[in-house]
């Protein structure tokens, strides 16, 4: 691939069947996945892309603030067939204490509110809004949210290396290649 540290990993589309976006998608998502490796820009993040089903899009987040500090958390972004025209689905693979684990976030930004998206938005704006939900508190939960304690989250920071190297293993593998 082109993009020297960009990090493959293989998970199956819903329902084990590929759902292929359109030529239009592919080339966007690609530009924006080597803008992203080009940046020098020191980023809490990592953008990653699955190179057998380029819908599936994925952010590990790491080196956050509290209660959230020491944890790795790792995102789906499941892009539509019509990717950049219509939003993404979002859900986190690693247990976190604001979100709940593997099921579809509720922002303006995600395919619940597909009247509030723009194509001008990316992969790396949809990861950095919905990290920004997580220190949020103001925020009324909605569905996929929920609401643990700072000290809960802390537990879940601690625990989600270790959650990630037996849930999440394969996701993990491919970091360093």
């Amino acid at each position: 691939m082109i993009i020297k540290k960009l990090i493959f990993l293989f998970l199956e589309a819903e329902n084990g069947k590929e759902m292929p976006l359109d030529e239009r998608g592919k080339k966007r998502v690609l530009r924006e996945m080597e803008k992203f490796h080009s940046s020098t820009e020191k980023k809490f993040y990592q953008m990653l892309l699955d190179p057998d089903n380029m819908q599936m899009a994925y952010g590990i987040l790491f080196e956050l603030d509290d209660p959230y500090k020491g944890g790795e958390y790792i995102m789906e972004i499941k892009l539509p067939d019509d990717y950049p025209f219509a939003p993404p689905v979002v859900k986190f693979l690693t247990p976190n204490g604001r979100f709940k684990n593997n099921v579809p976030i509720c922002l303006s930004i995600t395919h619940y509110h597909s009247e509030t998206w723009s194509p001008h938005l990316d992969v790396e704006k949809v990861i950095q809004s919905v990290t920004s939900v997580l220190f949020d508190k103001d925020i009324n939960p909605g569905v996929g949210f929920i609401e643990t304690s700072d000290e809960e989250k802390k537990k879940l920071a601690w625990e989600s290396t270790e959650y990630n190297k037996v849930h999440n293993k394969k996701i993990l593998s491919w970091r360093e290649k």
